[in-house]
């Protein structure tokens, strides 16, 4: 490969089975490029037959300031799923506890109607994290 190689490159990857020129990617603002120095044909043949199992052998060349950007795109939407995470998980708790607060509600209506009707013995529990209420209505008891 000649000089000034990948010069320019801005986005994509190039793979470099041989030696590179001077001043090779010098002025690369984006991409990635694996250079493998082999020096022959059959070589280069070789490599790129079994390329998963010699690809650490390659030396990788990746600008600084594309690193660095891929790294904050990932950070940013590592953030961005964490706080979409903590929401859903926010509105999933704020319905349970809606939930147990509306069963409450109705247990205590319950209570009250089996008390007023003195129907006999009935206990009612709920262990919800919110109330933990339980009432004997044969003894009009609230715990």
């Amino acid at each position: 490969m000649g000089d000034h190689r990948c010069e320019y490159i801005t986005g994509g990857t190039v793979v470099v089975l041989g030696r590179t020129g001077r001043n090779f990617a010098a002025g690369m603002s984006g991409g990635i490029a694996y250079v493998l120095d082999v020096d022959s044909n059959q070589l280069a043949k070789e490599v790129l037959a079994d390329f998963e199992t010699l690809l650490p052998n390659f030396i990788k060349v990746f600008p600084r300031d594309y690193k660095r950007i891929l790294a904050s795109t990932q950070e940013k939407e590592s953030a961005n799923a964490a706080v979409e995470r903590a929401a859903k998980e926010a509105e999933v708790q704020e319905g349970e506890e809606l939930m147990e607060k509306y069963a409450f509600e109705e247990l205590k209506k319950l209570a009250a109607t089996s008390l007023n009707e003195k129907a006999g013995p009935v206990i009612i529990l709920c262990g919800c994290s919110l109330c933990n209420y339980i009432v004997c209505t044969s003894r009009g008891v609230q715990f």
